[in-house]
């Protein structure tokens, strides 16, 4: 008798994982569920083509339908090798955003992926010495300026 309850739990169990994955439905994985999938890439200075290390690396998983669990937006952070290589085998499955920073470098534009369940996105990224330019002042230098709050009768 205890064999036969035991025996049933598991078909439950089993069951509960395999149906959701035979309808077709949310990619075979459970509501509320993000499997997990691999980013890697590489970051080299486009001057030399040298792979650069201590890179910052944040990936942003969003998933591809926002549902009543609450399951939002994953960011995960990671820094280059000596090789210039990153790697991360635990970025949910969803849409991917790449942004990389380095001192000393530009930062160059975000890079963007579709990361299924259980894929792998690869990146590579060429960076140029400098810094990041400060957005200059368009304009008359004379509105540039801050009004003065004071009444002043003669104007």
């Amino acid at each position: 008798m205890i064999r036969k309850s035991l025996l049933l739990l598991a078909v439950l169990v089993v069951g509960l994982f395999i149906f959701p994955a035979c309808t077709g439905d949310n990619d075979g994985i459970l509501l509320g569920v993000r499997a997990a999938g691999t980013i890697f890439g590489r970051v080299f200075d486009i001057t030399t083509d040298d792979p650069l290390d201590n890179v910052r690396v944040r990936i942003s998983s969003t998933p591809y339908e926002v549902d009543t669990t609450g399951t939002g937006q994953i960011i995960i952070e990671t820094t280059t090798d000596m090789n210039g290589n990153f790697n991360r085998t635990d970025i949910p499955n969803g849409f991917i955003e790449v942004k990389i920073s380095r001192d000393g470098y530009r930062t160059p534009e975000s890079q963007f992926w579709s990361l299924s369940p259980g894929g792998t996105g690869e990146f590579r990224f060429e960076i140029a010495p400098g810094e990041d330019p400060v957005p200059e002042f368009e304009g008359d230098e004379q509105w540039a300026r801050p009004p003065t709050w004071g009444y002043n009768p003669d104007m």
